[in-house]
């Protein structure tokens, strides 16, 4: 199942640097309507082919998500919904996911190779042609 996962080590910083925002949003310290606007964008595949890459939109959708945005990260980017279940998944402590029966694993591969099929067919038809 570990195989399946995001990395641990690229995982914990990214899930604390999402609850610091949500923190300081919601304790309405650093507003994150504030931070959307001066936020850098720069997306190598629309600077080099002009076309959006998948991961266009995820930013902004984190960033709804966080806000309880749910209808507005849906428009970013769909499959921040997929990301944000495997960063959770991923979060999850080594030994509970031991436990876990072999079909698991099973489900784990086809759920992302569900995902990558949908992640590719949704970016061909709706962000390239």
């Amino acid at each position: 199942m570990k195989k399946f996962l995001i990395p641990k080590g690229f995982v914990f910083p990214l899930f604390a640097a999402l609850l610091i925002i949500a923190i300081l949003h919601y304790s309405g310290i650093f507003p994150i309507y504030s931070v959307e606007n001066f936020s850098p964008v720069f997306c190598p595949v629309k600077t080099v082919f002009g076309i959006q890459c998948p991961g266009c939109g995820m930013t902004r959708a984190f960033l709804s998500l966080i806000r309880g945005e749910i209808g507005n990260a849906f428009h970013f980017n769909p499959f921040s919904f997929f990301l944000f279940f495997y960063l959770l998944v991923s979060l999850t402590p080594d030994r509970f996911l031991q436990k876990l029966p072999s079909r698991a694993e099973h489900f784990a591969q086809g759920f992302l190779m569900l995902t990558i099929f949908s992640v590719v067919t949704f970016w061909v038809f709706f962000r390239i042609l």
